[in-house]
């Protein structure tokens, strides 16, 4: 912190001390801002640490829905679907039907069709031939998150898509690592790490009933990924997800896999020790 002070003390004395050179006020101006976001990083990794070591004091992390966890009943359903992206067939003829609740690993080698399988499921692609019942229900993360890249708020996004009153979404997103510093801080400044758990946030607590992930982990920090194991076990609907990591998908409760492979699907359920 102190180095942080010193590094802003001396940006501001350069700019003052140089009136009429605006090269250089545009660099200390620079360096300034610079030392803010270090200084916030900084904080946010403080008020983690603090927070994890005292797990007794963590704020809830998902909403209460009526009727979570205790219907069984087919969420997500799938009748002789083929999808086809340029000229290669990557589902064909694919039959499946998703129970309320179940947690499924998909897995298959790279550029198998996994994430066009998730993007099927979520509605954004529509089958060349078939039916997906059930997608209006369900919400996808992707890869990446560059279109979030806005001048809207963390709080504003947040409560844009999770209706709370302000306190509650206060809570919540301090539950996710976001300080009072960051609720005003506007998305375009976020670290694709910060997205990323924001909208795992907005997520989970959206009152979604599936909820699909296309690699999870993808740029979370060690305390992050504390957070979302965490949220993603409390979380009562169900999961589809594609991730590299076991570790993981052992730690939010996966119960069955799916096989991609040759357009087709082979399923299994998961036997733990």
């Amino acid at each position: 912190m102190a180095d942080i002070a010193a590094t802003k003390q001396h940006a501001s004395a350069v700019e003052v001390a140089n009136p009429r050179s605006p090269g250089l006020r545009r660099i200390a101006r620079k360096v300034a801002r610079k030392a803010v976001v270090r200084e916030r990083r900084l904080q946010r990794q403080l008020d983690s640490a603090r927070w994890l070591a005292r797990p007794e004091t963590r704020p809830a992390l998902t909403l209460a829905f009526p009727g979570d966890g205790l219907l069984d009943e087919t969420v997500l359903r799938l009748k002789d679907v083929e999808v086809s992206i340029g000229g290669r067939t990557l589902l064909h003829n694919l039959n499946l039907r998703v129970r309320s609740g179940k947690r499924i690993l998909l897995s298959g080698r790279n550029g198998i069709g996994k994430t066009t399988l998730l993007r099927v499921l979520s509605g954004e692609i529509e089958p060349r031939s078939g039916v997906v019942i059930g997608a209006h229900d369900a919400q996808l993360l992707p890869q990446t998150h560059d279109a979030l890249r806005t001048s809207m708020t963390v709080l504003d996004f947040f409560r844009s898509r999770v209706p709370v009153y302000v306190d509650q979404a206060e809570a919540l997103l301090d539950a996710y690592l976001f300080s009072e510093q960051d609720w005003d801080s506007p998305l375009r400044t976020l670290s694709a790490g910060e997205l990323r758990r924001l909208l795992l946030a907005v997520m989970v607590n959206s009152g979604t009933r599936v909820l699909l992930l296309d690699e999870p982990t993808n740029y979370l920090d060690f305390d992050s990924l504390e957070v979302i194991e965490d949220a993603l076990r409390a979380y009562q609907g169900t999961l589809i997800m594609v991730t590299h990591d076991g570790y993981f998908a052992d730690r939010v409760g996966v119960t069955g896999s799916w096989r991609l492979e040759n357009a087709s699907l082979s399923e299994s359920e998961m036997v733990h020790a």
